[in-house]
């Protein structure tokens, strides 16, 4: 098939782009390079351009004869930015114009990346995809906004999408050729690792009296490869016509912040320095998601997304880019 993975210069969007050229799609990232680097791709394989511009997706869909869609382009900044501006305009703006252009250009199947911080605080956990969703924060609200709009555009135009809500991405590829770029420095895993090599500060614990076994949040991990073969397997069942609208995808085994330090230090035989810092508005103690539909309908199976694992790769990662000073191929 012919291929496009919109924020194919990201870090799960190039781990995405390279896994499926490997089974031998033909494939074109489209990007604005705003959290992403060209030099994670083949210079063919990627064009430079802002989603929302409309001229542009719809040049890229025309004339390279696009059959899919994987939609993982997001606002830079994460889920935690304070630009609400920019972050619905690179979310829900972005995403109209990417719809659009696709039903112009009768591209008729989308798998979008959305995110488990649909659900907001749960009220359940494991939570599966019929929880309420109540978004606690602009990624969340936002993502829902995108779910919502795919469900009219299946009913008005004909187009058939798929959702995939999950947590945190980390670890890296397995050949250290992509991972997360200063960008993702912000995030979890990725700050743990700059502490831990001495190329950051302290990793912050903020709160430490979240309603869980040791008092820090407890999320579920998913590593990047896993994540991406999610994609795969959610764009087969669409093309097969047997996928529903959205589905979980994690490990249904959450890990508190304690225990991804202590995980670190065992497989990286280093010692992490931790400050106790306050809780963050908006914090859900426990985010860990039931993919049981995904398993039993798709065929997923997380194969790589034990914390030892992720750790293991991602502190590959880290000393690859400590010692090349921070080298720009990071996706």
């Amino acid at each position: 098939m012919k291929l496009l993975v919109t924020g194919g210069a990201g870090f799960v969007g190039a781990a995405l782009v390279k896994l499926l050229q490997g089974r031998g799609h033909t494939v074109t990232a489209f990007d604005n390079l705003s959290s992403g680097s060209r030099i994670a791709l083949e210079s063919d394989h990627l064009v430079v351009g802002d989603l929302r511009d409309r001229e542009a997706i719809t040049a890229v869909l025309r004339d390279r004869k696009i059959d899919a869609v994987m939609h993982l382009a997001a606002p830079p900044g994460g889920m935690r930015t304070l630009d609400a501006s920019s972050c619905y305009a690179n979310s829900v703006l972005a995403t109209h114009t990417l719809l659009d252009a696709m039903v112009e250009q009768r591209v008729r199947s989308l798998v979008f990346a959305s995110s488990a911080q649909v659900y907001g605080m749960p009220v359940r956990v494991p939570i599966d995809e019929e929880h309420p969703k109540a978004a606690t924060d602009l990624n969340g609200t936002t993502k829902w906004m995108c779910e919502q709009m795919l469900e009219h555009w299946r009913v008005a135009y004909g187009l058939q999408s798929v959702a995939l809500r999950w947590y945190g991405t980390a670890g890296a590829d397995l050949q250290s050729q992509v991972g997360p770029s200063r960008t993702h420095d912000g995030e979890l895993i990725p700050r743990v690792m700059r502490a831990c090599s001495g190329r950051g500060d302290a990793m912050p614990m903020h709160g430490i009296d979240h309603a869980t076994r040791d008092g820090t949040c407890v999320r579920d991990f998913l590593h990047v490869n896993d994540v991406c073969e999610a994609f795969v397997l959610a764009l087969d069942a669409l093309q097969a016509n047997r996928t529903r609208a959205a589905y979980n995808i994690g490990t249904g085994r959450g890990y508190s912040i304690r225990e991804v330090v202590l995980a670190t230090e065992r497989v990286t035989q280093r010692q992490v320095p931790v400050r106790i810092a306050p809780r963050r508005p908006g914090d859900v103690p426990v985010l860990v998601t039931d993919a049981s539909a995904a398993r039993y309908e798709l065929g997923w199976k997380p194969r790589m997304s034990d914390i030892d694992s992720i750790i293991e790769h991602a502190w590959h990662w880290e000393e690859r880019r400590r010692e090349h000073h921070e080298f720009q191929c990071a996706a």
